[in-house]
C-alpha cells in the first residue's frame, strides 16, 4: 500500500510539472482552487484504479484495464477542462486538448507500472 501511494505521489508530481509547463506555454491564467480540484479528483482517481488493479478487486486483462480506464480518464479530464474554461476565459481549444492527452498518457504509465509490479 505505501508503495501505491509513493507512485500515486511521483504521478502528481508529473502532473503538476506538465499541467504548468503547458499552462505557461499556453499562456493561461489559472486560479488556484482549480487546481487543488484537480489534484484532488486525479488522485482519487489514480489510487482508486491502482487498488483495483494491485488487489484483482476487477478480472479484467491489461488491455481491458487500459481501455476502460483511458475511457474514463478521458472523461474526468474532459469535464475538468470545461469546467475550467467556464470559470476560466483564457483556456484555449488547444490547451485542453494537450491535458487531456497527457492525463491518458499518465493514467495508461500508471496502469503499465501497476499490472508488472504486482
Amino acid at each position: 500500500m505505501f508503495l501505491i501511494l509513493k507512485m500515486i505521489i511521483i504521478f502528481t508530481f508529473f502532473d503538476y510539472i506538465i499541467y504548468n509547463y503547458y499552462s505557461k506555454n499556453y499562456n493561461i491564467i489559472y486560479i488556484n482552487d482549480s487546481y487543488k480540484y484537480r489534484i484532488i479528483i486525479s488522485t482519487i482517481y489514480w489510487l482508486f484504479l491502482t487498488f483495483t488493479l494491485t488487489y484483482n478487486l476487477l478480472s479484467l486483462d491489461l488491455s481491458q484495464y487500459i481501455l476502460y480506464s483511458s475511457i474514463i480518464s478521458f472523461i474526468i479530464y474532459f469535464s475538468m477542462n470545461l469546467y475550467n474554461k467556464k470559470i476560466n476565459t483564457s483556456y484555449s481549444i488547444q490547451f485542453m486538448c494537450v491535458d487531456i492527452f497527457y492525463g491518458i498518457v499518465l493514467t495508461n504509465i500508471l496502469i503499465l507500472i501497476t499490472y508488472f509490479l504486482k
